[in-house]
Formats: C-alpha cells, sequence, structure tokens
C-alpha cells in the first residue's frame, strides 16, 4: 500500500513534489495555475501580472508583500510568510504556523531551528537553543560564549575582533554590540520615543514643554531610564495640559496635583525646578496634603443630611482658626478626623446629630482620642447648641507611676548627681514613695514639717502625723538592680 508523502494541490487534490505558485497558502499545481492564473490588471500597482481570476480586486505578490502586517500592523518589515489574511513580517511569521514538538525537550513550539549537537542536527524550541549560551562580559549580549582564563565568558566576536568604532559617536566599543556603542542607542531611542509620544500632547506649550524635557533627560545622565520611563512621564504633561492656560507655579502644582501626585512624577518636577525655578516648600506640601485629607473625609458623609452640615461647619471654624494662626493644618487634620468617626458612629448615613451615648461609646474603645475630640465637643456646644459632656480624664495607672518614681529615685543614686541636689531632692521623692502622698502633698509635708533624727532615718511630723523616710539611699540599691 503505497502512503501519500507528497503535499497535494489544493485544487485538485493531486500530490505534487513542487507547487507552480501558492496563493494564500493554498498549493497549486502547474495544470491548476494554467486554468486559475490570468493575464490581469492588479488593482493596487495597475500592472498586468498573473493573478487569480477568481478572486474580486486581485493584487500581485508585490502590492501583497507591501501591506501592512496582519499581526503588528508595521509598514516596511520583510515579510515571512503570506497569509489567507495578508502578508506577516518575519517576526510574527512563527505565530501563523503550527507548533510542532521540540526534539530537545518535546515541548510544542512555533518557532524551531536546526541546532548542530553531538548526536547531529536536531530542531530545537528558543529554551533549548540557547541552553549552553552566556552573557558576555564585554558586550552583555546573550551568546554562545566561551570562558576566559580569568573566568569571564566571551562572545566570539568580541574574542576575536576585540573592539570596533561606533558608527554614531566613533568611541570604541566591544565588536559583539554590532554598529552602535549602548549609549547612542539608548539616545536614539529617547528620540524616537520623544518625538511619538510628542503627538499625544495637543496645545504648543505642553509640547514645547515635553520636548524640552526629553531634550534635558540625556544631559542629566537618564539616558536609558528616559528611553523606557517617558511613556510614563508625558502623562505629567497631559494633566498640566488638562488644567488651562494658568502658569505652572508651586502653588498651582500643588492645587491641581496634590503631593502624592507629584512624587509619583518625580523626574518632571526636578527638571521643573531645574529649568523653571518651580521649588515645593515641605511645609507646603504637608499643609496641601492635610487639607485634602480633611476635604476627603469629610465627603465620606452624604451630602445634605445632618452630619455632612455639621462636618462641613466644623471644617469651616477649623479653616477660620487656622487662618488667624490659632491652628496648624497638622492639628486641623488631627481634629476633624475624631469628629468624623464620632458622627458616623451615631449613625453612618449622617441622619443624626451626635449623642453622649455615643460620645462615651467612641471614648470607651478609643480613650487617646478625648484631646482632640474636645474640639469638636466645644464646638457643638458654641455653635450649634449641641450638649454634650466628656467623662472624666481617666486616672494614671498607679504602678505605672510607682515605676517612673522608681526610676527618678534609680537616677539620684548616680555618683554624678551633686549631694546638695540629694539632699533637697530625697525627702519628696521618700514621701511619694513610702507614704503614697502626691507631688503638692510631699512638697507641703516638707515644708511645715518638724524634722527628727531617729536610727536608720528620720521622722517628719506635720499637723499631727509622723512620716518616717531612710536618712539615705544605701537602702533603696535594690531599685537600681530592677
Amino acid at each position: 500500500m503505497n502512503v501519500q508523502t507528497e503535499p497535494p494541490c489544493g485544487v485538485c487534490e493531486r500530490p505534487t513534489a513542487k507547487a507552480t505558485r501558492v496563493e494564500a497558502q493554498v498549493r497549486y499545481c502547474s495544470t491548476c495555475y494554467a486554468r486559475c492564473f490570468k493575464r490581469l490588471l492588479c488593482g493596487g500597482c495597475g500592472m498586468f501580472k498573473q493573478l487569480l481570476a477568481s478572486k474580486e480586486d486581485p493584487r500581485c505578490q508585490d502590492c501583497i508583500a507591501a501591506m501592512p502586517c496582519v499581526r503588528c500592523r508595521r509598514i516596511g518589515r520583510p515579510v515571512g510568510k503570506i497569509t489567507a489574511g495578508g502578508p506577516a513580517c518575519n517576526s510574527c511569521a512563527s505565530y501563523f504556523s503550527d507548533a510542532r514538538p521540540c526534539e530537545m525537550c518535546s515541548s510544542p513550539s512555533r518557532i524551531l531551528r536546526v541546532l548542530r549537537t553531538a548526536d547531529g542536527d536536531k530542531t530545537a524550541c528558543p529554551r533549548c537553543m540557547r541552553v549552553d549560551h552566556r552573557t558576555c562580559a564585554l558586550c552583555r549580549k546573550h551568546r554562545l560564549c566561551d570562558e576566559m582564563h580569568d573566568g569571564r565568558w566571551q562572545c566570539k566576536l568580541c574574542r576575536d575582533i576585540g573592539e570596533v568604532p561606533c558608527s554614531t559617536c566613533s568611541l570604541p566599543m566591544p565588536a559583539g554590540m554590532g554598529k552602535r556603542c549602548s549609549s547612542c542607542y539608548w539616545l536614539e531611542r529617547c528620540v524616537r520615543s520623544a518625538t511619538q509620544l510628542v503627538e499625544l500632547l495637543k496645545t504648543k506649550r505642553a509640547r514645547d514643554a515635553f520636548a524640552a524635557f526629553a531634550a534635558w533627560l540625556p544631559s542629566q545622565g537618564y539616558v536609558q531610564k528616559a528611553a523606557v520611563g517617558l511613556r510614563k512621564h508625558v502623562q505629567f504633561f497631559e494633566l498640566l495640559e488638562s488644567t488651562g492656560d494658568e502658569a505652572w507655579t508651586s502653588d498651582f502644582l500643588l492645587k491641581h496635583l496634590g503631593p502624592a501626585m507629584l512624587r509619583k512624577y518625580e523626574l518632571p518636577m526636578r527638571w521643573l525646578r531645574a529649568e523653571g525655578g518651580v521649588t515645593l516648600h515641605t511645609q507646603d506640601k504637608a499643609r496641601e496634603a492635610d487639607g485634602r485629607r480633611v476635604r476627603k473625609a469629610s465627603n465620606t458623609m452624604p451630602e445634605g443630611t445632618v452630619g455632612r452640615r455639621l462636618l462641613e461647619s466644623f471644617e469651616a471654624e477649623l479653616a477660620r482658626r487656622r487662618d488667624a494662626g490659632k491652628l496648624t493644618d497638622r492639628s486641623m487634620r488631627l481634629a476633624f478626623r475624631p469628629a468624623l468617626v464620632l458622627v458616623a458612629l451615631e449613625d453612618a448615613d449622617g441622619a443624626r446629630a451626635p449623642t453622649q451615648l455615643a460620645l462615651e461609646r467612641y471614648l470607651t474603645a478609643t480613650p487617646g482620642q478625648r484631646a482632640a475630640l474636645s474640639t469638636f465637643v466645644g464646638f457643638l456646644k458654641t455653635n450649634c447648641g449641641i450638649e454634650l459632656r466628656l467623662p472624666p480624664k481617666r486616672a494614671g495607672s498607679s504602678a505605672t507611676a510607682r515605676k517612673a518614681l522608681e526610676k527618678q529615685i534609680t537616677a539620684l543614686m548616680a555618683p554624678s548627681v551633686d549631694p546638695a541636689s540629694v539632699t533637697k531632692r530625697w525627702a519628696p521623692m521618700a514621701l511619694r514613695y513610702f507614704h503614697h502622698l502626691s507631688s503638692t502633698q510631699a512638697n507641703e509635708v516638707v515644708a511645715k514639717s518638724v524634722q527628727k533624727e531617729v536610727e536608720g532615718g528620720m521622722v517628719l511630723s506635720c499637723d499631727g502625723q509622723d512620716y518616717w523616710i531612710p536618712s539615705n539611699l544605701s537602702g533603696l540599691a535594690h531599685l537600681g538592680q530592677r
């Protein structure tokens, strides 16, 4: 039984060793070619050519090859394959081929090349083709390399030829780089990217500014970074273009873009500072950032509600105090945030004004916000007639206060402390430590008492009460060891 191995003609389906013509991936034998192709006028170049008679508006091979690539739409690239939809360039032709298994790793791939191995030639995928490749230490290209005596890898071009002059700047460079050095390559790519991206801008001012920025970047040593990042930087000039015809001052940039956006576009801002004299001060950026946070927090409450009106009035009052110099922007933000939380705790939709119960619930959960919330409580009482009472401040932990007093006594025991200072400060500290008096009470006892030396210490008598304290610190050495 004979097995057909030759591909058939696409019309008569008879096997043919060599097709006379391949049109849109359809093979034509000599007989079918003579029957299907006639001398017709090409619809592209207007010349008489042998064209497929059954096709409407037929085009010759030269006109088809001049069309844009069906995949990447680029023009002028070498043609790798003529598909049914049009030409595919040599970079995209592999995407229109059937995947075949690699003879090295058996993985299917559309791109297979002949690889010479010890076992003979094999078709290999791109990964297997580069399994023996290394990065050349001179030209930084990933190629077949030989290991040198110093342990570095060098490709054949860099090893055999050495250095050649760059075709652009004429400076010596490794031969493996090709025609241009890396600096000239990135500079040319930067110029090409700038020429393409400037078309995104409409106004002359924005276009001129972006062109000046793109020309400034290479002079600062950002050639490769500029070529890669220009697409992101052009967005900064699009934002400036969309804001109108105002001058690009520091106040304008902070107002329309904000500190966060200016941090994102660091290099354009550095160009504005170097070429346009735009200087942003730290306090101005902090003020604008705090103001934006306050406005953003206020907008979380629905418009027209009781809570929204209270917050807007409170924000206006805080702004008035800030403009009068009685409040900083940071203090304004720190005072506004607990007010928003209190209003939302009473009602998430802002339908009701905060009540005493919501205030107590909030301070129970976050007692550290008592001082920050006092400004809003005072505002509600003075401007809105809403009477809220702040609960009494919690007393500090006795254990914490006692540890702090122990640290003071330990510091008093240091050899470098003046003896006269020890004598003056010891009695009040001892009264507070041993008799649990307050600082005011201890000072009053020391001032009014009658002191009497006894064995191992002294007694201070005041208002019919006797207080014994050690006469020196030697018995308290254990405090310094804790």
